[in-house]
């Protein structure tokens, strides 16, 4: 039997744009949550873009980048000045009819064009808090980069969940496809794995379309029920 004089669960993800509504449930779950903004960029992954949903279907949302192959992720600078009024024109369109465009629509335009950063990175990490701001959240948020660990896969994850003083380590299903559990239990973190569901909810344009940017469930649902689910 562990016994601990106190628990701190300690979940860790790269900064992603807008993103989905499990990763919100992740933060949701946890004491501290590491932003892991010093990790390899992958182009046209969930770092940069995200989906939403127009009359058209699933529709891609992407903040354009200047990258090469072996940027890190806090590194990579944004490469138009007006993307974010593209986004705001689209998210105006597809969402115009949406039963919460009153409201949701002024405060996401007004953090998308006084968001004015050069790294990407910077801008996700900017609108991740705004977001959980908005829905009540309060994790301790950490940098990954300021801890300098030059590890990877699971020693890094253990060795920045050890530098913030977690006890436990919360990951996605999908971690069980390339963790080593016992690594984490010889270190002393026990590591949970968890499989979220996101809820099917009324949307706007035909049939339901899962796992999209948490901006079409705000669109769709409004502030505070999206909160509540997050607390569920």
């Amino acid at each position: 039997l562990k016994l601990y004089t106190k628990v701190t669960v300690v979940a860790i993800h790269q900064p992603n744009y807008v993103p989905w509504l499990g990763y919100f449930y992740k933060i949701a779950n946890t004491e501290i949550f590491i932003l892991l903004n010093d990790a390899e960029f992958s182009k046209n992954s969930y770092i940069n873009r995200n989906r939403i949903k127009t009359q058209r279907g699933a529709h891609w949302l992407t903040v354009p980048v200047n990258a090469n192959s072996t940027s890190s992720i806090n590194e990579v600078r944004i490469a138009s000045m007006i993307w974010n009024k593209k986004h705001v024109k689209t998210l105006k369109s597809a969402y115009g009819k949406a039963p919460f465009f009153k409201t949701v629509f002024p405060w996401f335009e007004d953090l998308l064009t006084t968001a004015q950063f050069d790294f990407l990175s910077e801008l996700n990490i900017h609108i991740i808090k705004k977001i959980c701001n908005k829905m009540e959240l309060i994790p301790k948020f950490k940098i990954s980069s300021d801890y300098n660990v030059k590890s990877k896969r699971d020693d890094r994850l253990i060795a920045l969940v050890k530098g913030v003083g977690g006890t436990h380590y919360l990951s996605g299903y999908g971690g069980l496809k390339y963790q080593n559990s016992e690594k984490f239990e010889k270190k002393g973190i026990d590591i949970h794995y968890y499989n979220y569901q996101a809820p099917v909810y009324d949307q706007l344009w035909g049939a339901f379309t899962p796992n999209l940017s948490i901006l079409d469930l705000l669109f769709n649902i409004g502030f505070e029920s999206t909160s509540a689910l997050l607390k569920q």
